[in-house]
C-alpha cells in the first residue's frame, strides 16, 4: 500500500516537473525576448540546477533519526491525531516526581508538560502541520517529500524574484546557484523546517516587491514562514516596511492583517503548551537570546560565511538566497563589460563551475550519502523490535527518538536521569519483570561511564547486540546491589 501511494505521489511529482519545465520553455525563455545564444545558455543553466533537483530526490532522506528529524515527523502524527500533548502510560513512568520523570521519559525533541500530564514537542508546529496534510496525499513517507517539493518551489520563487529585478539571464544565474548552494541541497532533503521556512519567506518578499503588489497574500506567506520557524519574526517585521514603502499605510495595514493571526496562533501554542506567549519550547527569550554572545555569533557567523555556506549559516538562509540572487546580477553585469558573447559565455562556464565546486563539496562532506548514514536509526530499530519483548524499556539520547518511531518500545533518556536515580530505575522496572537495555554509539558509551561511575560498580552491562557502531547492553542490578 505504502508503495502503490509512493509511486502515484512520484508520479504526480514528475508531472508538476514537465509542467514547470514546458512553462519555462514557453514562458520563461521565449524566443521574441532572447537571442538564440541567450536562450541555449540559459537551457544550460536551468539544466544545470535540474541535475541538482534530481540528486535531492535520489538520495532522498527518508529517516525520523536525529532530534530535528524524528521531533517534526512524531509530531505531525500528533496533530493528525488531534493533540499536541502525548500522554505517556503511568506504568512506563519512574517513581520519581512528575515533571522530573516526565523529563527523563521525553525523547529528544520533546519536554514534559506545563501541567505535568504528558510529554510535548519542543519545535514550532508550522513544519509538522505541512507533514500532516503531505502523510493524507502520500502516505506514511508524506512527511519527507515536504523538504525537496519546497525546495523546487523555491527554485521556482528564486527565478520570479530575481525577475522583478533583472534580466532572464541572471535569473537562470541565480537558480543555478541557489539549487547547488550545499545548505540548499543538505536541508532540502531530509525532514528540516530550514528550506521550507526560508521558501516562505522568499514567497512573501517576491509577493511584495513584484510589480503587482499583493500586500494581503503576502501577509499570508510570511505567517506560515514565521509558524515555521518564529525566529524568523525580524525578516517578517522587516517585510512589513517593504510593504509600507512599496504599498503605503493602506498596503501595510493589509500585509499585518494577514500576518497578525499568525502570530496570535503562536502566541495561543506557546501559552497552552510552555505557560506563556513568549516562553518557545526552546526556552525563554531571555535564554536563547543574549547580547553577551553577539561576539562569539559574529565570529561564528563570519567564519563560516568566508569558508562555505554550512551548517550554522542555515539559520540565515532565507537572507543568503535574497544575497545569491544580488551575486548572481554582480556576476551578469561584470561579464557584460566585455560584451554580450562574453558575457552568455561567462555566465554559463560561472554557473557550471559553481555546480561542479558544489557536487565536489557536498561529495567530500558525506551530504549525498546522508540516507545511508542514517539508515542506522531504523537498522538498529528493527533490531530491537525482532529481539526484545514488546514491553522492554530501552535507555538512550540519540536514538531516543527512533526507537519510540520503528520498534515501539519505551525509552528513558540516560542523559537526563540523575546518577544516583539508576539503579532505583532499573530495579522498578526487573520488580516488574520488564527488561531495561541501552543503546549507546560513539562518544555516548564514554559518556555513559562517566556520567554513572558510581553506580556502574553494582550493574551488570550484559553485551546484546551492535548495529552500525551502535552498542546494546541490557542493564541488570546485582542481587547484592
Amino acid at each position: 500500500m505504502t508503495r502503490r501511494l509512493e509511486a502515484r505521489y512520484l508520479q504526480c511529482a514528475a508531472r508538476i516537473h514537465a509542467a514547470l519545465r514546458d512553462t519555462i520553455a514557453r514562458r520563461v525563455i521565449p524566443s521574441g525576448r532572447l537571442s538564440t545564444v541567450e536562450r541555449v545558455a540559459c537551457a544550460a543553466l536551468l539544466a544545470t540546477a535540474l541535475v541538482s533537483v534530481s540528486g535531492w530526490w535520489t538520495t532522498l532522506s527518508r529517516v525520523a533519526g536525529g532530534a530535528d528529524s524524528y521531533g517534526y515527523v512524531s509530531e505531525s502524527q500528533l496533530l493528525r491525531h488531534g493533540s499536541l500533548i502525548d500522554r505517556p502510560a503511568a506504568d512506563v513512568l519512574l517513581p520519581f516526581d512528575r515533571p522530573y520523570a516526565l523529563a527523563v521519559a521525553a525523547p529528544l525533541g520533546y519536554t514534559a508538560s506545563l501541567s505535568a500530564d504528558g510529554i510535548v514537542p519542543i519545535y514550532p508546529a508550522g513544519l509538522p502541520a505541512l507533514m500532516a496534510l503531505a502523510t493524507l496525499v502520500a502516505g506514511p513517507d508524506g512527511p519527507f517529500y515536504v523538504a525537496p517539493i519546497m525546495g523546487v518551489i523555491g527554485l521556482l520563487i528564486a527565478f520570479l524574484l530575481s525577475r522583478t529585478w533583472f534580466d532572464v539571464l541572471t535569473s537562470c544565474l541565480a537558480v543555478t546557484f541557489i539549487a547547488w548552494n550545499p545548505l540548499y541541497v543538505a536541508y532540502a532533503k531530509q525532514p528540516m523546517s530550514d528550506v521550507p521556512a526560508a521558501v516562505a519567506l522568499m514567497a512573501a518578499v517576491w509577493l511584495v516587491m513584484r510589480r503587482q503588489s499583493r500586500p494581503m497574500t503576502a501577509g499570508l506567506v510570511a505567517g506560515a514562514a514565521f509558524l515555521i520557524r518564529p525566529a524568523l519574526a525580524g525578516g517578517c517585521a522587516v517585510l512589513g516596511l517593504a510593504a509600507l514603502y512599496r504599498c503605503g499605510p493602506r498596503g501595510a495595514l493589509r500585509y499585518g492583517a494577514t500576518f497578525a493571526p499568525a502570530v496570535l496562533l503562536q502566541a495561543v501554542l506557546h501559552q497552552v503548551l510552555y505557560g506563556h506567549p513568549l516562553q518557545s519550547g526552546y526556552g525563554s527569550p531571555a535564554t536563547l537570546f543574549s547580547w553577551k554572545m553577539l561576539p562569539t555569533n559574529v565570529v561564528i557567523y563570519g567564519h563560516w560565511l568566508v569558508l562555505s555556506h554550512w551548517e550554522t549559516l542555515r539559520f540565515v538562509l532565507p537572507g543568503l538566497l535574497v544575497l545569491t540572487i544580488v551575486a548572481a546580477s554582480g556576476v551578469t553585469r561584470t561579464f557584460e563589460r566585455w560584451g554580450s558573447w562574453v558575457a552568455v559565455a561567462g555566465v554559463v562556464v560561472c554557473g557550471a563551475g559553481v555546480a561542479y565546486e558544489a557536487s565536489r563539496w557536498l561529495e567530500r562532506h558525506g551530504t549525498w550519502r546522508l540516507a545511508q548514514v542514517e539508515e542506522k536509526y531504523p537498522l538498529l530499530a528493527r533490531w530491537i523490535a525482532q529481539s526484545t519483548a514488546p514491553d522492554a524499556v530501552v535507555m538512550a539520547f540519540q536514538h531516543s527518538g527512533s526507537i519510540r518511531y520503528y520498534a515501539g518500545r519505551q525509552t528513558i533518556r540516560w542523559d537526563a536521569l540523575r546518577s544516583e536515580d539508576l539503579i532505583p530505575a532499573v530495579r522498578h522496572f526487573q520488580a516488574r519483570g520488564v527488561s531495561v537495555f541501552a543503546v549507546l554509539e560513539g562518544v555516548e558509551l564514554g559518556q555513559f561511564q562517566d556520567r554513572f561511575r558510581s553506580e556502574l560498580d553494582r550493574v551488570d552491562l550484559l553485551p546484546a547486540g551492535q548495529a552500525r557502531g551502535v552498542i546494546v547492553v541490557e542493564l541488570r542490578v546485582r542481587a547484592s546491589g
